[in-house]
């Protein structure tokens, strides 16, 4: 177990994967044990499996190899990597705060899906306007600034949430319009960030199912739908 811990400290330190560069220079071993999620021998693979922030990455069972990136089963033709990953970063329904959220009921609104979003996220406006495709289903849309990428998001955040029409003012931003809201108020914005942080959510878009399967990106309206046909 030490040597896989000196061995991610090493990794942190000379290639950054997990952390960055201010977190490079102020981390300490101690700190950096506390990021590991977990360390477990995988049998199948023949190598010790290492997950910490929602990644994945290997150490060889003779600790002198750390391996980045997708293992494949040819066999069973499935990525052993992305399937852990997905595993990993779910998110239970009944965990999400969803009164930080905005809903927007469509048609019955039978079904539920949440979303992260950053307003100044090109693929987030591009996810918008398929959301408004959808019918039967409830939306809850959680402001998501990702404030290094997009220094003005988080005041178009919190003029959205502090609006008298959230919705309408959300389609307005999300079209690339200005809404003329200079209120302030008491908001979730910082909640939802710290919540995202917490549950590896580290780029917008951000789809979450009521299984709790997280999709990072944007998918269309019908693969959406797909994907609550299947119950995911």
């Amino acid at each position: 177990m030490k040597k896989i811990i000196y061995i991610f400290f090493l990794f942190v330190v000379f290639f950054g994967n997990t952390v960055s560069a201010q977190q490079k220079n102020d981390d300490s071993i101690p700190n950096l044990i506390s990021k590991i999620d977990s360390i477990a021998f995988n049998n199948a693979i023949g190598m010790y499996e290492v997950i910490t922030q929602g990644k994945v990455f290997y150490i060889s069972k003779d600790y002198k190899y750390v391996f980045i990136g997708n293992i494949i089963d040819v066999i069973n033709k499935k990525n052993i990597t992305i399937e852990r990953i997905k595993e990993i970063r779910k998110i239970q329904w009944s965990d999400l705060p969803l009164s930080d959220a905005i809903a927007i009921k469509r048609g019955d609104g039978s079904h539920k899906v949440s979303i992260f979003t950053d307003p100044d996220c090109p693929f987030c406006r591009k996810l918008h306007e398929e959301l408004y495709k959808l019918d039967n289903v409830t939306i809850y849309v959680f402001l998501y600034p990702l404030v290094q990428l997009h220094p003005e998001a988080k005041k178009k955040s919190i003029a959205i949430w502090c609006s008298d029409d959230r919705e309408n003012s959300l389609k307005v931003v999300m079209d690339g319009k200005k809404i003329n809201n200079r209120k302030d108020c008491t908001n979730p914005i910082d909640r939802n960030i710290t919540f995202g942080k917490a549950h590896n959510i580290d780029g917008t878009p951000a789809i979450i199912f009521q299984s709790g399967e997280v999709i990072q990106g944007y998918i269309s309206a019908d693969q959406i739908y797909k994907k609550i046909a299947e119950g995911v």
